[in-house]
């Protein structure tokens, strides 16, 4: 049986026929989609949109739990207030409890309350019982913030609940929409999308591969991808020019708070390509996606060297929104170094803090300590150093140009025993070292003080590619060269022949591009060469025969004519969180895991049946554990 529900969206009445068990939220939740009104609307039901139920107007509250029939609903399933999901024993949950948030613990158990008084009330009961007892949702986000605070993991288990509010309708809504551009300006720009192997070889790419075993070779294992790096190229080799793929992507690291195992990119590759090619077709893929938001860009964006990046900023992905460092070790002597117990022949860097002129003692030692335990000397007294080195510090000043509530603070190595290094090759790996704990330094304090200088906007968006990348670096665990960015990365015909004789020394032709402080995607012109190939590998303490055995088709692919080609590959989970303003991109991704890399909806990972590993050919260790 049907009856007829008025149903009132921002002053525009509608008469329906509604089945007598349907919960007037889901009518209400499909008309508001029907009619748009739910774009842009904060919790999805607001005050502008009202029920009217027998002529009287149902509470917004009363929406999920009243039919068409005028009965209550009086089993629900919801969050309680512990953080578990229960039967709640309730006749109705405010629209919180869906859309925008979660409700009060006290208007939980005072509808609790009534229903143990009338177990079944009727429309009016109810009518009269909001009339007392007004909604307190005041939107989502406080709501979320004071109660799901400390219930992540309890969001991940019941992430069917959590998806229904409407921050992460909204989010996922925002991601959906920035695939369909992605594909459509890569169509109109000349790219094939094709899709690669999933069950392929183990390759060394710089983390653990996911390994699959095979059933039916039994002994050997499947690798599931870390990235497509060499299919995409047998592509150039293969004749498709310009390719692209929304792919899915594998690493079994070491995980960090806002990393995933698995993880999703667009992957680009063409052939002939200059760096001029390949920046024209990313940013204006980036000016595409973010007028999606309805953000405008400003193009070209801006470039900046390796050197550059790491000597200003401390990093290779600099954040343009807080000042950047200055060198300021030529504005003193040898003997004022000496004095000041700095090493004369590494960085010396000044950078400004703004807004911070008047902090604390107690607050400065802060940044002393997190300097210290860097391997940094800090001084956060720019009028001290005045006094005792007046010449300098107007340098400084002139430098850094610091506004009157700004404050200045100077970093650098401080002199060791065994004094100064000279061997060219120790000053530029301690140089890289003291300026990256500059860097963090200068990171660290723009953003403890942010509310202080407002400079880090979510909506402020800067981007930088960042060029002349290192081809090797240094590890020092192994003790030998590894590639910075892949070994398929070409080296600079001006400094390939440095290959064998300094390594350190070898440029690569490399990119990234930079947002706000993070790498959103990173890519290369690719080596096309063989006999270029075969000295990367040996560069890498790699023998022939290893060369040979791990990537045996690939080095033979070389061999068949390969074109001059280069890519790159975008992190579309983290531009989809940054465009959302979302601080980690499991709020962008519809099933996430947790940091140990853990999906607590399924349950996974989980041992597997003695029978299955036999059928696998495995047997499990049980001393290993």
């Amino acid at each position: 049986m049907k009856y007829p529900v008025t149903l009132s969206v921002n002053g525009e009445s509608n008469e329906l026929l509604v089945d007598a068990h349907t919960p007037l939220l889901h009518v209400l939740r499909d008309q508001l989609e029907l009619t748009g009104a739910r774009r842009g609307c904060e919790s999805g039901y607001c005050g502008a949109c009202t029920v009217l139920l027998d002529g009287q107007p149902v509470h917004s509250c009363s929406v999920l739990a009243i039919t068409a029939q005028g009965k209550a609903i009086t089993t629900i399933e919801g969050l309680a207030t512990d953080g578990r999901l229960h039967p709640l024993q309730v006749s109705f949950i405010e629209h919180g409890a869906i859309q925008c948030g979660y409700c009060t613990p006290g208007f939980i158990l005072s509808a609790k309350a009534l229903l143990d008084e009338q177990p079944q009330p009727d429309a009016a009961t109810v009518r009269a019982w909001l009339t007392g007892n007004i909604c307190r949702c005041t939107g989502y986000a406080k709501i979320v913030q004071a109660v799901l605070a400390t219930a992540e993991e309890t969001r991940l288990r019941y992430r069917f609940v959590d998806l229904r509010r409407q921050r992460m309708q909204s989010n996922i809504e925002l991601r959906h929409r920035v695939n369909q551009e992605t594909r459509r300006v890569m169509t109109e720009q000349g790219f094939l999308e094709i899709e690669t192997p999933v069950l392929t070889r183990s390759t060394p790419e710089g983390a653990r591969d996911y390994l699959v075993p095979s059933r039916v070779q039994q002994g050997s294992f499947y690798a599931l991808p870390q990235s497509p790096q060499l299919f995409k190229q047998l592509l150039m080799i293969a004749g498709f020019d310009r390719y692209f793929q929304i792919v899915r992507c594998f690493r079994d690291e070491d995980l960090r708070a806002d990393r995933q195992p698995e993880f999703t990119q667009l992957d680009v590759e063409m052939s002939f390509p200059q760096f001029e090619t390949i920046f024209e077709v990313i940013e204006t893929l980036m000016e595409r996606l973010w007028a999606v938001s309805g953000y405008k860009l400003a193009r070209p964006f801006p470039r900046m060297s390796y050197d550059e990046a790491l000597a200003r900023y401390g990093t290779d992905k600099p954040d343009l929104r807080l000042p950047p460092m200055f060198s300021v070790r030529d504005f003193f002597t040898d003997a004022d170094r000496e004095k000041l117990g700095i090493d004369s022949t590494l960085p010396f860097v000044a950078f400004v803090v703004p807004g911070c002129g008047g902090l604390s003692r107690k607050e400065r030692d802060e940044f002393r300590q997190f300097g210290t335990e860097r391997g940094l000397k800090v001084f956060d007294d720019l009028r001290g150093i005045k006094k005792n080195y007046p010449a300098p510090a107007q340098l400084i000043r002139g430098a850094v140009t610091p506004k009157e509530d700004d404050l200045v603070l100077l970093a650098g190595a401080p002199a060791g025993e065994t004094g100064p290094a000279t061997d060219p090759a120790a000053v530029r790996i301690r140089s890289a070292v003291i300026l990256t704990a500059a860097g963090a330094l200068r990171l660290f304090a723009g953003q403890k003080y942010a509310s202080r200088h407002g400079l880090l906007k979510p909506d402020d968006f800067r981007f930088l590619w960042v060029l002349d990348f290192p081809m090797l670096e240094w590890d020092e665990q192994e003790k030998r060269y590894a590639a910075m960015h892949h070994p398929f990365t070409s080296p600079t015909d001006e400094t390939l022949e440095k290959l064998e004789s300094d390594p350190g020394a070898v440029r690569a032709k490399a990119y990234d591009i930079v947002l706000n402080g993070t790498e959103i995607g990173g890519g290369s012109i690719r080596i096309h060469r063989k006999d270029v190939q075969a000295r990367v590998f040996r560069a890498l303490g790699m023998t022939e025969e290893q060369a040979r055995q791990r990537f045996g088709f690939f080095l033979d692919a070389l061999e068949y004519g390969t074109p001059p080609h280069g890519g790159i590959a975008l992190g579309l989970d983290r531009i989809v969180a940054i465009m959302a303003m979302e601080a980690s991109i499991r709020e962008v991704i519809a099933f996430p895991k947790t940091a140990r890399a853990v999906d607590l909806m399924c349950d996974a990972p989980t041992p597997v049946s003695p029978a299955q590993l036999k059928e696998l050919g495995l047997q499990l260790r049980k001393d290993l554990g």
